[in-house]
C-alpha cells in the first residue's frame, strides 16, 4: 500500500514559511521592546544633578535617547536583532572611561543598555512563544 506524502510535505512546508516569517515578526518586535526599556532608562531623571554612579544617565539634551536604533537582519539559520545606541559617548556613559579635552575627565558607568536587556528577557520569550504558538498549524 502506497502512502501520499505529498501532503504532509506541502503542510510541513507552509509551517516552516510560517515560523520563519513569526520568528522575523518575533526578533523585530522583541527588539522594539529592549529598544523602550533602554529609552525609559534614560528617561528616568533629568539633568541637573548628574546621575549617581551605576544608574542611567540623567537625561540632559535627550540625545541617547532619540538615538535608539533596531535593525533585524536574516542569518543563516533564523534572523538576528541589533539595538543599539548611535552617538559617540554611548558607550563611555554604559561601560566607564576617560573623556573630555586631553581625556582628562573620568565618567563612571551609567547603564542603561545592559539593564533594559536583562529585565526584557521575560518579555522577549512570551513574544517568541506567543509567536511560534500562532505559526503553528490551527495556531
Amino acid at each position: 500500500m502506497a502512502v501520499d506524502v505529498e501532503p504532509w510535505t506541502a503542510a510541513l512546508q507552509v509551517w516552516a514559511e510560517r515560523t520563519t516569517e513569526a520568528t522575523q515578526k518575533a526578533a523585530t518586535d522583541a527588539a522594539e521592546h529592549v529598544r523602550g526599556a533602554i529609552q525609559e532608562n534614560l528617561a528616568l531623571r533629568t539633568y541637573p544633578p548628574a546621575s549617581p554612579e551605576g544608574e542611567p544617565p540623567a537625561w540632559r539634551t535627550g540625545w541617547l535617547h532619540e538615538h535608539v536604533y533596531v535593525r533585524v537582519l536574516p542569518t543563516e539559520t533564523g534572523w538576528q536583532a541589533r539595538i543599539y545606541p548611535s552617538t559617540v559617548y554611548a558607550r563611555i556613559q554604559e561601560l566607564s572611561g576617560w573623556a573630555g579635552a586631553g581625556h582628562r575627565s573620568f565618567l563612571p558607568a551609567r547603564p542603561y543598555v545592559k539593564p533594559a536587556r536583562d529585565s526584557s528577557v521575560p518579555e522577549i520569550a512570551d513574544t517568541f512563544t506567543r509567536a511560534w504558538r500562532a505559526a503553528q498549524p490551527g495556531g
